[in-house]
Formats: structure tokens, sequence, C-alpha cells
């Protein structure tokens, strides 16, 4: 039955496999790339779409390197196609160490989000002059959470926003304390009130004294 099938068809039913390497980049949408064949005489193909896993309501974007070793879908002419992904070698290795539990994702910059299945360890790593920000602009919540210890360690200094809750939960206890101040005396020898009563103003002049 498949001999008998002739014409665009028989070509259309079988698409050739191909490897090659990125030999230019489209700067402008739909950033398609251009691959040449070295098998096929170094031959350069028109502008060809980068596969991804989404693109209608979620978006994906990332463009495989100039010199990078890709697998294309070709048609028998090699007029149209589409690049599947990239592929490993000699050259382009994967990092040594992983194991079919590990989930790794390494930037240039050195920048890594690594999970790790079986010991259910994710590790984020940020390269040389990385910055990290999480933004939540309609007024939703970002939640910290754990049923352990929480811990955050800083080589210069930790600030926290004013109208944050932790820094209103600050305030509140401090409010606490200057009230308890104000109000306490001994029983035995009642000592004097205080001239200038404590306020949250003045305990947090007395910690910036402390502190600097």
């Amino acid at each position: 039955m498949a001999d008998s099938i002739t014409g665009p068809y028989t070509e259309q039913m079988h698409p050739a496999y191909r490897t090659g390497i990125v030999y230019a980049l489209e700067s402008v949408v739909p950033y398609r790339v251009q691959v040449q064949f070295p098998d096929r005489d170094n031959v350069i193909s028109w502008w060809l779409p980068v596969c991804v896993p989404k693109t209608q309501n979620d978006k994906f974007f990332w463009q495989p390197d100039i010199g990078e070793q890709v697998v294309c879908l070709m048609d028998e002419h090699d007029e149209n196609g589409c690049v599947l992904g990239s592929v490993a070698s000699t050259v382009d290795a994967p990092q040594a160490g992983l194991t079919p539990a590990d989930y790794l994702i390494k930037f240039e910059d050195g920048t890594t989000l690594h999970y790790n299945r079986s010991t259910h360890q994710l590790q984020i790593t940020l390269g040389t002059g990385g910055q990290a920000s999480i933004t939540q602009p309609s007024g939703g919540q970002i939640q910290l959470d754990s049923s352990g210890n929480v811990e955050i360690k800083a080589a210069a200094s930790v600030s926290l926003a004013q109208g944050s809750s932790i820094a209103s939960d600050a305030l509140a206890l401090v409010s606490k304390l200057v009230t308890a101040f104000n109000a306490h005396t001994h029983g035995v020898v009642p000592g004097p009130t205080p001239t200038v009563p404590w306020t949250p103003a003045t305990v947090e002049s007395a910690l910036l004294k402390v502190s600097n």
C-alpha cells in the first residue's frame, strides 16, 4: 500500500531528521534561527521556528546560542522545518555528577537552579552580580512558610519595608514593651515616674544609637 503513494504525499510522510549548528538568530518576533548542516555541504537553512512547551496563554522563550548543536525536523528538500532542541556532545557536555533524579538549569553567568527529587533539595545560586526579585503588583500575598527554622543571612544589612506585616508586628511588640515600662513601679521602693515617657520613636532612636 505504501508503494502506491506517490507525489507530495510521499515527501510529507517522510520528514528528515537533521542535526546542525545554529548559524544566526532572528532579533525580532517570532525569533527564528538559521541552521547550518555540515553533512549537507554546509547548506544554511531558511529561518526556522524553535519548538517550545507553550506559546498561547502561557509564554516560553529560550533561544539556542550561535554555534550550538541542534536537532531539526525538516522536509525532504530542507526548505521548511523546525528546531526541536539541542543535543549534548563531548564539546558541550552536561555537568558531571548528575543522576536521573536531578533537574538542572545552569546559565552562562553561573546562575543555577538545581533540584534533586531523591534528596528533596532545591538550590538556587545567583551568578556574580546577580539579583533576585519577587514582585506581586496587584496586592496579593507572598508567603514564606516553614515547619522548621527560617534563617536569613546577609553580609550587609537586612531591611523590612514600611508597612510589611513583620515590621508592623515588631512595632506592636515595641509598643507593648513601652507601655509596660511606663506603667512599671517597684512595690518596695517606689520608683520615680519617668519624666519623659518612652515612645516607640524614642526606643527606635536609642536602638539606632546602640547599633551605630
